[in-house]
């Protein structure tokens, strides 16, 4: 299942003053490769978790829509299992967009949002059927249905702070050794360090 970035974050967890003061650094000669490595900081906690910390907003791109057992009349407990029920990579599920899909002429349609329910409590965030709903047929090629949403936390504040420590145990080892070949009991601390303080935080159905 492809997801597209389609807004970028417009702003990170960690602030570059934050980071200087954590790494004691006066000087504004490295400001922008500290820049960079908060940003692959970032993107390399929510790879190991699954979830997105700063609102960003993507497109889900599926094949076809899901199968429909468990739809319709069926409990709510029923939905859960189904694998009627579409997933959204990312967590927290911030804002829903539109559910677009090429019809059986091929044709771009969207789907009425009356048809499904947006759960935004769960994580990852869910779509499912209302009752007597179903998902249209889709023309039968690739990328036939595209999910628009944004997730992420607020506000920096709102990021789990576990998450932030874990950037910084990672700006902090790049900053501190700029080879790539560094190996050994260090470099093994300090990724166990990290996997340890995101573990708490795994969405695992996309980490």
């Amino acid at each position: 299942m492809p997801l597209q970035l389609i807004t970028a974050p417009s702003a990170e967890p960690l602030s570059l003053e934050e980071v200087k003061l954590h790494l004691r650094v006066d000087s504004p000669d490295e400001d922008s490769r500290l820049q960079g490595l908060i940003r692959v900081a970032r993107e390399h906690v929510e790879t190991l978790t699954g979830r997105q910390l700063m609102i960003a907003s993507y497109v889900l791109w599926l094949d076809e829509f899901p199968s429909e057992s468990g739809s319709g009349q069926a409990s709510l407990e029923a939905q859960q299992l189904s694998t009627a029920v579409i997933r959204l990579p990312r967590a927290p599920l911030q804002a829903f967009g539109t559910v677009k899909y090429l019809d059986l002429n091929n044709i771009l349609q969207t789907m009425s949002a009356s048809a499904y329910r947006v759960d935004t409590m769960s994580e990852p965030g869910r779509l499912t059927l209302m009752p007597n709903q179903s998902w249209p047929d889709t023309y039968a090629v690739t990328l036939a249905v595209q999910i628009a949403f944004s997730a992420g936390y607020s506000g920096a504040s709102n990021v789990p702070e576990e998450l932030k420590q874990a950037m910084y145990l990672l700006i902090g080892h790049w900053h501190e050794n700029r080879e790539a070949t560094l190996v050994g009991p260090i470099s093994k601390a300090i990724e166990m360090a990290v996997e340890s303080l995101c573990w708490a935080h795994r969405i695992l159905e996309w980490s």
